[in-house]
C-alpha cells in the first residue's frame, strides 16, 4: 500500500507552516472506517484506535483526526453511531442502543485485525 500524498495548506495570506496529510480510509462496511499508517510494515503490530466520533458527525471524522493522534504510529478504526441526528445531518451515540452499537464496534475492531496486523493487548478507545 502506497502511503498517502501529502497536501499543502495555503491561505491568503501563502502557505501555512504545515501541512496535513492526507488520510486514506478503507471501508470494511457501511458506517466504519479504517486509517492506516503510513509506511505500513504488515511484520509489526500496530496498537488500534477506535475512535467513537462525536454527536453530528460520522466515521469520516477519522480523516480529520488521525493528522493529529500521528501518522505512523496506528490502525484506526472509526464505527458510525447507531442513531441519525434529527435534521439528518450525522449521527450519535445513545444508551437505548447500546447492544447494538457494542456489535458494530466490535465487527469494525475484528475487520481491521483480519487485514491487518493489530496487537490485541493494545487497543485504545478515544473520541
Amino acid at each position: 500500500m502506497r502511503p498517502p500524498a501529502r497536501r499543502s495548506v495555503s491561505s491568503a495570506s501563502g502557505p501555512e507552516w504545515w501541512a496535513r496529510p492526507e488520510v486514506s480510509l478503507w471501508r470494511p462496511s457501511p458506517g466504519a472506517c479504517v486509517a492506516v499508517p503510513e509506511h505500513y510494515t504488515p511484520g509489526y503490530a500496530y496498537p488500534l484506535l477506535i475512535w467513537l466520533h462525536g454527536p453530528g458527525e460520522d466515521e469520516t471524522q477519522l480523516q480529520r483526526i488521525m493528522p493529529l493522534v500521528g501518522m505512523r504510529n496506528f490502525v484506526a478504526v472509526a464505527p458510525r453511531g447507531p442513531t441519525p441526528v434529527s435534521g439528518g445531518r450525522g449521527y450519535r451515540w445513545e444508551s437505548e442502543h447500546v447492544a447494538a452499537a457494542e456489535q458494530h464496534v466490535m465487527q469494525c475492531i475484528d475487520a481491521a485485525q483480519q487485514r491487518y496486523h493489530v496487537a490485541a493487548h493494545r487497543c485504545f478507545l478515544a473520541g
